[in-house]
Parts: structure tokens; C-alpha cells; sequence
């Protein structure tokens, strides 16, 4: 996916506004609509802005949690494996991807 840096921002392409008559004499929108809701231009990067300080956030956060914590949460996932109802296809899609393996071990080794 081609992306575009606005600042310290990076914008996906297929969600950048470009400003009119930019791509090719195309006249673009100065709004865009998504759904229901239309935004500016200025709107877009502002939410593009406040997510990039989401992430920025939880990053800091997880560096600060100690690897004990860590550690605890991955058992913790893993012990509620139960929680979770049996998925009735698993036996179709492990037989699968070992099907999968299977080809590119034949494949690979000639």
C-alpha cells in the first residue's frame, strides 16, 4: 500500500485527499464521505493526528510494563482458551495448511 507523510504523519493513499486538479486535472472533492459522515480535509488529518497519539500512548505504555506482567497477561490468554467455543471446522483448516506445507515441501525440495 502506498502511503504519503504529511508531517510526521503517514496517510494511507487510498485515504489521502489530494487537493483539486492534482491527479491528472482530476477535480477532487474537498470533502470526503465516508458513509454518512462528510469531513474536510482538515478534519481527516486531525483524526489521522489524534490516532497517531493513540499509538504513540500505548507503545509507551507497553514498554514500561514489566516482562512479569507480560507474562502473566500471554498465561492468562492462554489458560481462557476455554472460554472460547470449540470451532467446529478446525480439523478442515489444519488439514489445510498441512496440505499447503506438503506442496511447497514438494515444490522446494525439487
Amino acid at each position: 500500500m502506498s502511503c504519503s507523510n504529511q508531517g510526521n504523519h503517514v496517510i494511507p493513499r487510498h485515504m489521502r485527499i489530494e487537493p483539486r486538479g492534482s491527479a491528472g486535472n482530476v477535480p477532487r472533492p474537498a470533502v470526503v464521505q465516508w458513509g454518512m459522515a462528510a469531513i474536510t480535509p482538515e478534519e481527516a488529518l486531525a483524526y489521522f493526528r489524534r490516532w497517531e497519539l493513540v499509538r504513540e500512548a500505548e507503545a509507551r505504555e507497553l514498554r514500561r510494563t514489566p516482562m512479569e506482567t507480560k507474562l502473566q497477561q500471554l498465561a492468562s490468554l492462554m489458560a481462557s482458551r476455554h472460554v472460547f467455543g470449540p470451532e467446529p471446522d478446525r480439523e478442515a483448516q489444519l488439514q489445510l495448511v498441512r496440505e499447503r506445507w506438503a506442496r511447497l515441501r514438494r515444490v522446494l525440495s525439487g
